[in-house]
């Protein structure tokens, strides 16, 4: 008896500290799904150093400049652009430094000159930003950011709790024999930086870790760095980030403004953790490279799948301050937060009392770049358009009404998720509508003409701008219905996005369209319908392609108005009220308002030190996380609805069968 409760014991011992995921219950949001602890977040030395966003910007510059071969070792190095550093025909830059500020400078430069400008800017009408913007002000950020860069420093060989440290000496000390004013003279040192180590800066705060397995299959089409060239299959990570602010801080109030830096999760094998030894840095997950882990059957999918949901559930087991867990929570980030595995970053910022903007940065390679496979050349670091974000005017088109209506999946009650690949098609192909959005579900595409629906219908697949449009079926192939002509606005609808395309707004065309209007006024046409005559251009195609009309917007704006945030996407006679919220809350200004339950713009508000970041209703559920339009009410649980997903491709889930592409549609519909 004695022996039998001796083997009790030491198995009950053996499960508290080892645990078993046998339930959903068993997975712990606040361990394996949105890590905001700040025994995490503000304790763990090794994190806040390694996973600083200055660095990891910094690790991002450092592969771009010299090529992930690592072959280049110029002090400055040369790659798209010719001139020298601050060269204004250079998006990017050539040292670590340049690269890194140019985020924050580029969204300063535009900021202030709508202050500078009124509501106005180079004739597009813009919302007005105040000149009494006071904390929020875009110059005394850029103030606190680059004059207070407080440097972290790392000392792996140093005892624990002492490995990291901050220079307190500021950058404006040490910036002698620059020009400009302070802040300039303080943004001139940092270009001058070449080292990722020195791109780390207590001026970023991290507030949260976010598990996003439910991304899995997320694809934007719009390839850009290596990390998009394919479906992130088997989900992401999004490291969430506050900006230090030491006059708000003072006051106990935290800079309203966030980061997302995302990162695809790369396939791995099903061994355990590697945690042994005592330096983090060696900590990983194995890496599986089977032949088809960059586009695996729906079967192979399922089993990959399991793999990262195992690993994450399996931080549920231990207790955060724990080693056992703190340990298997670096392996996991060591092995997806790398360079190479890097989508974009977004953010998120207050810009006056009554007005959030957000916005988005992407690594952009040309398409010479990315299918010549030469490792050597670099990628820029440069803003983009935010995902699946009109312009808000586009609300009264037939362009977007469309879009909806032929991308409505009517068996499962939402938009189109899944990725649909054309006839003949593999990856790694060059850059062309047919080629990269025919893999894509839903999205709402940069150009309105850069569809597939305007293929003709013929075995080669040619381009043809006519009006004999085709669409494709959910099996990928070619429809013999004629599509929908997306060109044409509603009939009487009228206002800032025009009614014709000879009225469209200036700053929504592209190309040749910008200094003559659409379809070419010089030559005298302003024919209704642009695809009649070539008017002078080889083709139609090369026409189209020179004027274009956009449909993504350069940002986002959240503003309050009439004490509710953010502008609620008008349904359409044409739409479901369903099929308007499955639009609306895919935009950055749908989600981040009064129709996504947000905390006034935000899903993770920023942290003052000592205080772990809040939530908003639309991630917690509960008081607040619902919302109600044409007699329809969506309710919100965001993180339940990832722990739901943890369990249903789980191992342990008895006879676990995920559906692919399930995790993509929204569960309120």
């Amino acid at each position: 008896m004695k022996v039998l409760n001796f083997l009790i014991f030491t198995l009950a011992i053996n499960l508290s500290v080892q645990g078993n995921i046998n339930s959903k219950s068993d997975i712990k949001e606040h361990k394996s799904v949105m890590i905001r602890d700040t025994e995490i977040v503000e304790d763990n030395e090794y994190i806040r150093y390694h996973f600083n966003m200055g660095k990891l910007l910094g690790d991002i510059a450092l592969r771009e400049l010299k090529g992930s071969g690592g072959s280049r070792s110029s002090t400055i190095y040369q790659g798209f652009c010719s001139g020298n550093i601050g060269d204004d025909d250079c998006p990017s830059g050539y040292t670590v430094g340049y690269y890194v500020q140019r985020i924050f400078n580029m969204a300063n430069e535009e900021q202030a000159d709508f202050i500078a400008t009124g509501n106005t800017l180079n004739g597009v009408t813009r919302t007005k930003v105040s000149t009494n913007a006071g904390l929020f002000d875009s110059g005394r950020r850029m103030n606190d950011i680059f004059k207070n860069w407080h440097k972290l420093n790392w000392n792996s060989s140093a005892a624990v709790g002492q490995r990291l440290t901050v220079t307190s000496n500021t950058i404006a000390q040490t910036n002698s024999g620059h020009s400009g004013d302070e802040i300039e003279k303080a943004r001139n040192y940092l270009k001058k930086k070449n080292s990722s180590a020195w791109m780390a800066s207590s001026r970023f705060k991290l507030l949260a870790i976010a598990n996003r397995l439910d991304l899995a299959d997320n694809y934007d089409a719009r390839i850009t760095g290596t990390a998009s060239i394919h479906p992130s299959y088997y989900g992401e990570v999004h490291l969430i980030f506050g900006i230090q602010d030491d006059t708000m801080e003072a006051s106990g109030n935290a800079f309203p403004m966030t980061f997302s830096m995302s990162f695809r999760n790369p396939l791995i094998s099903n061994n355990d953790f590697n945690i042994s030894g005592t330096n983090e840095a060696n900590y990983n997950l194995t890496l599986s490279n089977p032949s088809d882990k960059n586009q695996p059957s729906d079967a192979n999918w399922k089993t990959y799948i399991k793999r990262w949901s195992k690993k994450w559930s399996k931080l549920s087991d231990y207790n955060i301050t724990s080693n056992n867990y703190q340990n298997r929570l670096i392996a996991i980030l060591n092995t997806i937060v790398k360079p190479e595995n890097f989508i974009g970053l977004r953010s998120n910022t207050q810009i006056s009392s009554n007005e959030y903007e957000i916005r988005e940065w992407y690594i952009f390679r040309s398409a010479i770049v990315r299918n010549n496979n030469n490792s050597l050349n670099r990628g820029q670091l440069i803003p983009r358009k935010p995902k699946n974000q009109p312009y808000e005017c586009l609300n009264k088109s037939n362009a977007l009404t469309n879009l909806v209506l032929d991308n409505w999946d009517s068996t499962n009650g939402d938009l189109k998720v899944k990725h649909i690949l054309g006839q003949g098609m593999t990856y790694n192909v060059n850059r062309d509508p047919y080629y990269e959005e025919t893999r894509a579900g839903y999205a709402v595409l940069r150009e309105k003409d850069d569809r597939p629906f305007f293929l003709k219908a013929s075995s080669a697949h040619d381009w043809d701008y006519d009006t004999n449009f085709v669409s494709y079926n959910s099996t990928g192939e070619v429809s013999s219905s004629e599509a929908t002509n997306y060109w044409k606005f509603a009939s009487g609808v009228s206002g800032s996005c025009g009614d014709t395309y000879e009225t469209m707004p200036f700053y929504m065309l592209t190309g040749e369209g910008r200094n003559d209007g659409p379809w070419d006024r010089s030559t005298g046409s302003y024919s209704t319908d642009p695809l009649t005559t070539t008017h002078g251009y080889a083709t139609k195609k090369t026409r189209a392609a020179k004027n274009q009309l956009m449909m993504l917007a350069p940002f986002g704006r959240v503003r309050k108005i009439n004490s509710k945030w953010g502008y609620v996407w008008q349904k359409r006679s044409a739409w479901s009220e369903g099929q308007r919220h499955a639009f609306a809350i895919r935009t950055c200004t749908g989600c981040h308002s009064q129709e996504g339950a947000a905390d006034q713009a935000f899903h993770v508000k920023p942290r003052v030190d000592g205080s772990a970041s809040k939530l908003s209703p639309f991630l917690e559920g509960g008081s607040g996380s619902s919302f109600s339009r044409n007699s329809a009410t969506y309710n919100y649980d965001v993180l339940q609805w990832r722990v739901d997903f943890l369990w249903d491709t789980h191992p342990n889930k008895p006879s676990v069968n995920p559906v692919r592409y399930d995790n993509l549609r929204r569960p309120e519909l």
